[in-house]
């Protein structure tokens, strides 16, 4: 979804919560929270995916690995 669409699956999982659940009709896209794209030069390059924890933990993860820290 992250790499695909150039946002967080945070956000499908927020949109689909809020009633658009035109996002559950791709069977490869996971909404909930752990996804985000990795973009360098304004150029989509892969997605990062944590799970295992809650979804706010997972995003959490997934932004501090893409941050380097």
């Amino acid at each position: 979804f992250s790499a695909r669409y150039r946002q967080s699956s945070a956000l499908a999982e927020e949109r689909v919560l809020a009633g658009r659940i035109v996002s559950l009709s791709n069977p490869d896209a996971f909404t909930i929270g752990g996804g985000i794209p990795i973009v360098i030069d304004g150029r989509i390059v892969g997605a990062i995916g944590v799970s295992g924890a809650t979804a706010a933990q997972d995003a959490a993860v997934a932004e501090v690995a893409l941050a380097g820290n």
